[in-house]
């Protein structure tokens, strides 16, 4: 992360997404919210979660070198990664 200046690669998605949502409240007077409601909305892959904050681009499942690929084949968990980096439908409270 730091030799290469992108952020992390394994990071889920979602949690990053709300952690910059958070941040971004933190600078932002409150809104009131209307009750409690469930909806759903799209997460982006955490390329496209990255590419929203303006942050380096980080190297996708694809991209990875050959080491580090085998590596996450060998642990059985390359198929969890590539979930990563692919957009989700999440049920969210409003």
């Amino acid at each position: 992360m730091l030799t290469h200046n992108e952020p992390y690669r394994y990071a889920k998605p979602l949690l990053m997404a709300n952690k910059f949502a958070k941040l971004k409240r933190l600078y932002r007077p409150p809104q009131t919210e209307s009750g409690s409601k469930r909806g759903s909305r799209a997460v982006s892959g955490l390329a496209a979660v990255y590419a929203e904050q303006n942050l380096p681009a980080c190297l996708s499942p694809e991209e990875l070198p050959p080491g580090e690929r085998r590596m996450l084949l060998d642990h059985e968990v390359l198929e969890f990664v590539e979930e990563l980096y692919r957009p989700n439908l999440v049920t969210k409270k409003r």
